[in-house]
């Protein structure tokens, strides 16, 4: 009873505080700083020498969404990385970091009125902390171009010295969804700690983030379902159709990132609640 009273306020609160439409500018930040981030990527990579880690990275990253929506940026994507940037000191690239943290700040602003706290920091130090998380994105992103570049090298070897070794990584290439699934974790988990304003203890906030994994890996194939068997995009969107099969499942994706932190927010009130009434 408790939980379905959480998940009712949850919902009321998503259309009563304008999460859908603060959902809508999170899609539109995030498109915005796509690019850019992946610009800030390849040249990163390309300052340390790993082009092809990069290129990689980005194929796992896309691996992940439904191929409708990985097809709509495919063309835009490879133009982008066939461009080997080692130009990390350069005007250009701090742009880059700059408007991939404006994506990052729009996360914040989301979750700081998910969780009905208002932000105290200052403007630097937010933006300071945003351009650090796309930075560690950008690295983590990078490792896992590395691994998946290093595996076949290292099962070879491993295969002819460590037998049992060599069965690990070569579960490497098959696993990669729940690889990619690892890394969201990490990375919802680092958001909603350090992001919003307040202090909340990851106890607090592992059921909405488990909530937004299990409800974005749903979306993902039932929005592939659904374009398999009932596309009205080309028909009402002609040309634009791959653009707004994407859009629409960004948008999809803010919805449910918003709701993660809403749902944080409503467990927290019952708990706060019930810690009211034992005291009373």
């Amino acid at each position: 009873m408790r939980l379905i009273r959480a998940y009712m306020d949850t919902i009321f609160r998503l259309y009563n505080d304008l999460g859908l439409a603060l959902a809508a500018a999170v899609t539109f930040s995030g498109v915005l700083a796509l690019f850019p981030f992946l610009i800030f990527v390849t040249a990163l990579a390309g300052f340390f020498g790993g082009a092809d880690a990069a290129d990689r990275a980005v194929a796992q990253l896309f691996e992940s969404l439904p191929s409708q929506v990985a097809d709509a940026f495919a063309p835009a994507v490879r133009s982008v990385l066939s461009h080997t940037r080692g130009d990390i000191l350069t005007v250009g690239f701090l742009l880059a970091l700059i408007i991939s943290s404006s994506g990052v700040e729009s996360l914040r602003t989301a979750l700081n009125r998910a969780y009905r706290v208002k932000e105290t920091r200052s403007f630097w130090y937010c933006r300071l902390q945003s351009c650090g998380f796309v930075v560690a994105g950008a690295v983590a992103m990078l490792i896992v171009g590395f691994a998946i570049i290093l595996a076949p090298a290292i099962q070879a070897f491993a295969g002819d010295h460590l037998e049992r070794f060599g069965a690990l990584v070569a579960m490497f290439d098959q696993f990669r969804l729940f690889i990619g699934t690892f890394v969201l974790l990490v990375m919802l988990f680092a958001m909603h700690f350090w992001l919003p304003a307040g202090h909340r203890r990851l106890l607090d906030i592992w059921p909405g983030i488990l909530h937004t994994v299990v409800l974005w890996l749903f979306a993902g194939v039932a929005y592939s379902t659904y374009l398999a068997y009932y596309n009205y995009y080309t028909s009402m969107y002609a040309g634009l159709a791959n653009i707004m099969i994407a859009l629409f499942f960004f948008y999809i994706s803010s919805v449910i990132f918003v709701f993660g932190a809403e749902l944080n927010r409503a467990f927290l009130e019952e708990k706060n609640g019930d810690a009211d009434t034992a005291k009373s």
